[in-house]
């Protein structure tokens, strides 16, 4: 009797052993098969249910365009058409390799825009990886309501220039606005008071 209790007691524990080996791998395996299609993307939350991104800041610091200085604006970037000028490396190969510098997979490429960090027209640097990032595009949905991305950094970067090229602000002063924290600003602009007294932390892209 006593022996066919402890045979009993071994094979339960035996089948709960494998249950939770068998878990543990089910789980491992779930992890890791579906890769982050954000990368090394940053993304903050002022609140649970707002989302804004941000480049990684050890991949893309934003470099500023030595050619353009506070005395010289009249003749750079507050003149129409310059950027267009500037624009030296706009080929698929480099665009590739922002992407894959961000560990994100060029077919989704179409859902992110191929970001200047310091803007061109604010006095930033093209043909430099440091100045470029993956920047998504929020869906027309949520988008300026919920999601701050792409076309909502561009709002913010048009409204700064204006400001540079009426001298309102120098030049440094609205690549710093950027480089801190470009979307603060972005609500300035757009005055959404609601949002500018609540903290905002960060959490890196999962």
């Amino acid at each position: 009797m006593i022996l066919l209790l402890v045979l009993f007691l071994l094979f339960n524990v035996s089948i709960s052993e494998a249950q939770i080996i068998t878990n543990e791998v089910v789980t491992s395996e779930t992890v890791t098969s579906e890769p982050n299609p954000f990368g090394r993307v940053i993304i903050k939350h002022p609140t649970p249910d707002i989302t804004v991104y941000y480049p990684d800041p050890e991949l893309t610091p934003g470099v500023v365009d030595e050619k353009v200085t506070q005395d010289n604006l009249k003749e750079t970037i507050c003149v129409s058409g310059f950027t267009a000028t500037e624009r030296v490396n706009q080929t698929s190969t480099f665009k590739k390799q922002v992407f894959e510098r961000y560990g994100i997979d060029w077919s989704l490429h179409k859902q992110f825009e191929d970001d200047h960090f310091l803007s061109l027209e604010d006095g930033g640097k093209d043909g430099d990886l440091n100045n470029r990032w993956p920047q998504y595009y929020c869906p027309k949905a949520t988008a300026g309501k919920t999601c701050f991305g792409a076309r909502e950094k561009d709002v913010c970067e048009t409204n700064l220039h204006k400001r540079i090229c009426d001298g309102k602000m120098t030049l440094k002063e609205a690549q710093e606005i950027i480089i801190t924290d470009w979307f603060m600003e972005y609500l300035r602009i757009k005055r959404i008071d609601s949002l500018l007294s609540r903290p905002i932390s960060s959490t890196d892209s999962e």
